[in-house]
């Protein structure tokens, strides 16, 4: 009796510990058609040994835009679309780019829209991923298929439950962006 009960604790500590596949992130994850909410980003630049703290708040709407309203420390927006990146400031469009014109726009538009909507078969494009299981909540480290991405990205941690909540940008240059996102609304 007592191999048996070994043998399931076992058993279950494999199951909750396994890899995480894109179907089983698919499986764990919603993927609301809008959702919006707060966020705490922390970067750190690895060459000079600084962090810059940045809050505000986020929308988006499934493929047609991510809103990124930063309040603290300075007031900015950054609009993101299937088709082009817009910042501005007090207002006023400070820097547009289209994917017409800079293709970069376009696999950075995919991953960000597809890491906000846990659009897993999106991401398994150009990241191979891996990952832990506890319960409801799960972790996943993205590491980039492609040499482009390679160049810049180390890799990607993200972590959440029903809903993505934690975001780690890993740079190739050291620097690293630590975002959390909370009091989320569907």
């Amino acid at each position: 009796m007592r191999f048996v009960v070994l043998l399931l604790l076992s058993l279950t500590s494999i199951a909750v510990n396994a890899e995480l596949s894109y179907d089983l992130l698919d499986k764990l994850t919603d993927s609301p058609h809008t959702l919006q909410g707060d966020f705490r980003q922390e970067k750190t630049l690895g060459e000079i040994d600084a962090v810059i703290v940045s809050e505000g708040q986020f929308d988006y709407q499934r493929d047609e835009h991510i809103r990124w309203v930063t309040e603290k420390p300075i007031a900015d927006e950054l609009v993101m679309t299937p088709d082009l990146i817009i910042s501005r400031q007090d207002g006023e469009n400070a820097l547009t780019i289209e994917a017409d014109t800079n293709p970069t726009v376009k696999v950075m538009s995919t991953i960000f829209f597809a890491v906000m909507t846990a659009d897993w078969y999106s991401l398994s494009d150009y990241f191979f991923a891996n990952g832990q299981q506890s319960g409801q909540d799960w972790t996943v480290t993205l590491t980039p298929r492609n040499d482009v991405l390679k160049n810049s990205i180390s890799s990607v941690e993200l972590a959440g439950d029903k809903l993505l909540r934690e975001i780690t940008l890993l740079e190739r240059n050291g620097d690293q962006t630590h975002i959390v996102l909370s009091n989320l609304n569907q």
